[in-house]
């Protein structure tokens, strides 16, 4: 069961390389300023690329650009770069390497930039690793950085040049920004795209905010019931006579429980984290021998009871087939809290309880209209019974659960 699991999922990653890639409607404006209408790999690119994954249509070959060749770039309604020439200061804000001179050191570079909010005053940025830079203009003048800078001071202490808010005050200023609310802005995207927002908005004019089509983070619960296989088996070293293995016929069982999953709004909602507290009922009837010495001396029943709560905590990631549908591939960390009543009981009168424990869960499934799910789910053994001596269990178990979500 585990290797037939591990295979599928495998071929889950493995389909995911060759899978329809979510191509977009965009295009791109090459050195000679003609104009290109292509499909684009939307990516949610976190960095400034250097290439993207292009096709002339639907069918067509991907194809690699590099974006030094491009002068603009964009997806309808959604992202868009331009190439400009600015100065940048590249002051490291790692302590090890930091200036020790309080005025940004500029030098000039052609860069693609990010365009956040286009208007009367349009915002843009530069990440780099772990560079981020934020520029801007105003009526068609001249690009200038939006000045933020670590540095040391002679007593080597970490000190912050925030020039930038200066420069909101002097040439962006409208009515209801005050000194204080300037000061409160913050050298980050989500603050700058909320105050050129405002700005754009006091001057009564059409503007854009691309940050406001991107995906963002989301939360979801789902409610999820599934038939679970379950393999038992026992190692018991108590006998004088020696060990004696017992592979227990499997079984099925049932389970139900409520998903919280945070969808990461970076990637393209690709990534999710999950909590999940699951009930799950598991129930054993079968038979093992009875051995004295070498010679079976006859059989006896063996009844497992197993009930428990597992808490799984999980990452997820997403393969997007289309708009509506998308497989998926999950791992979580599960711990499982055995009932007070989940036990293990022979014929002989000899009974054992269940422990608590941890094991690892893989799953894979495919999800529609971010609504229905279904999904394979294989969980790896348990040992119920470590805090016995001379006696051990093996329980690994593969579900197929169905999922619905609620919002």
């Amino acid at each position: 069961m585990k290797n037939s699991f591990l295979v599928l999922l495998f071929g889950l990653f493995f389909f995911n390389s060759f899978a329809q890639i979510k191509f977009e409607k965009g295009y791109f404006l090459d050195e000679k300023g003609d104009r290109i209408e292509v499909l684009i790999k939307n990516s949610d690119w976190r960095n400034t690329p250097s290439q993207i994954q292009y096709k002339t249509s639907l069918d067509g070959q991907s194809q690699i650009l590099n974006l030094s060749q491009v002068n603009e770039l964009g997806i309808y309604d959604q992202v868009k770069f331009v190439r400009k020439d600015v100065e940048i200061d590249r002051s490291s804000s790692v302590i090890s390497k930091m200036s020790n001179s309080r005025l940004p050191d500029f030098k000039q570079e052609s860069l693609l930039l990010k365009v956040l909010v286009e208007g009367e005053a349009t915002l843009y940025a530069y990440v780099d690793s772990n560079l981020r830079r934020y520029f801007f203009d105003k009526e068609n003048q001249d690009i200038k950085q939006l000045v933020y800078k670590k540095y040391s001071t002679v007593d080597r202490e970490m000190n912050e040049n925030s020039q930038y808010k200066q420069q909101l005050l002097n040439e962006l200023s409208f009515d209801g920004a005050t000194i204080n609310s300037i000061n409160k802005i913050r050298y980050d995207k989500k603050s700058l795209v909320n105050y050129f927002v405002d700005y754009n908005e006091s001057l009564n004019k059409d503007f854009t905010n691309f940050e406001e089509n991107k995906s963002k983070d989301n939360l979801n619960l789902s409610i999820k019931a599934g038939l679970r296989s379950s393999s038992f088996s026992v190692d018991d070293r108590r006998s004088v006579f020696g060990n004696q293995s017992t592979e227990l016929e499997n079984t099925i069982g049932f389970s139900i429980g409520l998903e919280l999953e945070y969808v990461f709004g970076f990637n393209g909602g690709k990534w999710s984290i999950f909590f999940e507290p699951r009930y799950q009922n598991t129930q054993f009837d079968d038979e093992r021998l009875v051995f004295v010495g070498t010679s079976i001396s006859g059989s006896e029943s063996i009844t497992i009871d197993y009930s428990s709560i597992e808490l799984n905590i999980g990452l997820r990631h997403y393969f997007f087939l289309n708009d509506r549908s998308k497989l998926f591939a999950n791992a979580a960390f599960v711990f499982d809290a055995a009932g007070t009543d989940t036990f293990i009981m022979y014929e002989s009168s000899d009974s054992f309880e269940f422990g608590s424990n941890f094991n690892i869960g893989l799953g894979a499934g495919y999800k529609f209209d971010d609504r229905y799910s279904v999904e394979f789910l294989y969980q790896s053994s348990r040992n119920h019974l470590e805090a016995f001596t001379g006696i051990d269990s093996k329980h690994g178990s593969m579900s197929f659960i169905l999922g619905y979500t609620i919002f």
